[in-house]
């Protein structure tokens, strides 16, 4: 039995997610304490320089340092106001990328000369050791968010959730079937740093040469009617359309159908309501088997009496109540449904009945990259971490439907 599969096809399908959806202006780095490239540095050290008396060895002022930070003094002395300035600057340039890329120079000798003269060269080698700083100082926003997030706020960062991706898997031809075991690792190449990407079946699956060798659509003329429209269409008959719009909430099995069986005696669902105050069985019919109480059934049978007494009758809260009632047995079937299926097979089957993705039955919806464990979800609620806490809340609350009260009482 081969446990590894190597493939060299992927389908990335990456769709959108908050991460990717992250304004550029709120990442800490968005705006830089100190932002100044290495030629701004440059120029504004030839401004300085004007300003700095230079001293020889004979301790005697002869100038200023501006002339160690041009090009060719010689020039630079001669040229008007504007001119320096745009000797400067692009004096300042070119050392800048010289720093950024010395062997673009190596055709140009005398540039290259000038530029790695001693003073030249230790000058840039500050300005690259500069980096170390403005790197630290443009760190400090990071650095009082991660102080603020973790020692203040005592969050920590999500842990790592594993990638999913979907494999389709081809049998060669001499194979009529392969058993994929859960666990089984798929090879797919490396990642952006040369790792080797490793992803394993979450589930054992039977892969055979079944294909689609056709397909059909069938069209289904389907009509929608309500309680209301029912009861309008039955309107003329004795019952004035009572029975058709009461089997229409509340037929067994479906909509429709017929009410259920009537106690022993009686024929007819009218009769009941005659016998409503002094039969205990009638009473347990319309409760357990309408799901109505004694109220809401004593209300339909008035309001037939109205309109069999030739005064007009308003039944919309009749159609409503009779809405409710069949909202009512549906909560009631499936609730026995659920019961049944834990005293059967156990909690488990339980939970797959209710949240299989995408069909009932099936595994339970992913949380943190894995098949949703009711045990984790509880031990991430009541655990330390307040981020996972707060993504175990919002998975109960979002996925399960659930208020976390409710999911912790289970």
């Amino acid at each position: 039995m081969r446990d590894t599969i190597q493939t060299d096809r992927s389908l990335l399908r990456d769709g959108v997610s908050k991460q990717s959806g992250t304004l550029e202006w709120l990442d800490p780095s968005y705006v830089q304490v100190e932002d100044r490239s290495m030629e701004e540095l440059i120029e504004e050290a030839q401004q300085l320089a004007k300003e700095l008396v230079f001293v020889d060895k004979n301790n005697q002022a002869t100038g200023t340092w501006e002339s160690f930070l041009i090009e060719d003094p010689v020039t630079y002395y001669q040229a008007s106001e504007t001119g320096r300035v745009s000797l400067r600057k692009q004096w300042a340039s070119q050392l800048a990328a010289y720093v950024e890329d010395p062997e673009r120079f190596l055709e140009d000798q005398p540039a290259k000369q000038k530029m790695s003269s001693p003073h030249t060269v230790l000058f840039l080698t500050f300005l690259k050791l500069l980096n170390h700083i403005k790197s630290q100082i443009n760190g400090l926003t990071q650095r009082h968010l991660n102080f603020y997030y973790r020692e203040r706020l005592g969050l920590s960062p999500k842990q790592a959730v594993p990638d999913m991706v979907n494999v389709l898997i081809e049998l060669v031809e001499e194979d009529t079937e392969l058993e994929l075991k859960e666990g089984t690792v798929f090879l797919a190449g490396e990642d952006e740093e040369g790792n080797e990407l490793h992803y394993t079946a979450t589930q054992d699956t039977l892969i055979n040469k079944a294909t689609i060798t056709q397909l059909k659509n069938v069209f289904v003329d389907k009509r929608t009617f309500t309680i209301q429209q029912i009861h309008l269409h039955h309107i003329e008959t004795p019952d004035k359309g009572v029975s058709a719009m009461m089997e229409m909430a509340l037929g067994t099995p479906d909509p429709g159908d017929a009410l259920p069986d009537l106690p022993e005696g009686f024929e007819d669902i009218s009769q009941l309501f005659e016998a409503l105050d002094q039969n205990e069985s009638v009473q347990r019919y319309v409760t357990e088997q309408l799901f109505l109480s004694i109220e809401e059934f004593q209300l339909i049978f008035q309001k037939q009496a109205q309109e069999q007494n030739g005064a007009s009758a308003d039944w919309q809260p009749v159609y409503e109540l009779l809405e409710e009632a069949y909202r009512r047995k549906k909560r009631s079937i499936r609730k026995q449904e659920l019961i049944e299926i834990s005293e059967e097979k156990g909690f488990g089957p339980l939970l797959k009945d209710v949240y299989g993705d995408p069909d009932p039955g099936d595994r339970l919806p992913n949380y943190r990259g894995q098949e949703a464990s009711f045990q984790r979800l509880f031990e991430d609620l009541k655990g330390p971490d307040l981020v996972i806490q707060q993504g175990a809340s919002e998975f109960v609350e979002e996925t399960l439907k659930l208020k976390e009260s409710d999911f912790v009482l289970i």
